[in-house]
């Protein structure tokens, strides 16, 4: 889990679950649990990881955005076919209708 605030380097060695995010956004929120959130023996909140402990912030900078161009919605591409081939080595040669050019 990676947070902005809560203590560092933190390891908890509870089982979580994708129902244990939903349970404590019910708890943060106050809201009646859902059918599987509501199983207190198989999902335990999130709770302990977003604990706010007055940890001194660590100093981050911010990537800047790369100078590229920006990629046309649609590129160019070469349309070509190939007009005669002939029939050889047991392949025959089936030409493109008109419709198909």
């Amino acid at each position: 889990m990676v947070t902005n605030h809560g203590p560092r380097g933190f390891k908890d060695a509870t089982p979580y679950n994708h129902y244990s995010l939903l349970r404590t956004i019910e708890q943060s929120l106050g809201l009646a649990c859902l059918e599987f959130t509501c199983d207190t023996a198989n999902v335990q909140p999130l709770a302990p990881l977003f604990k706010v402990t007055g940890a001194i912030p660590v100093r981050t900078t911010t990537a800047s955005e790369p100078n590229s161009a920006t990629p046309s919605p649609m590129p160019t591409e070469p349309i070509t076919y190939t007009a005669h081939t002939d029939t050889s080595a047991d392949w025959s040669v089936v030409p493109a209708s008109a419709r198909d050019r």
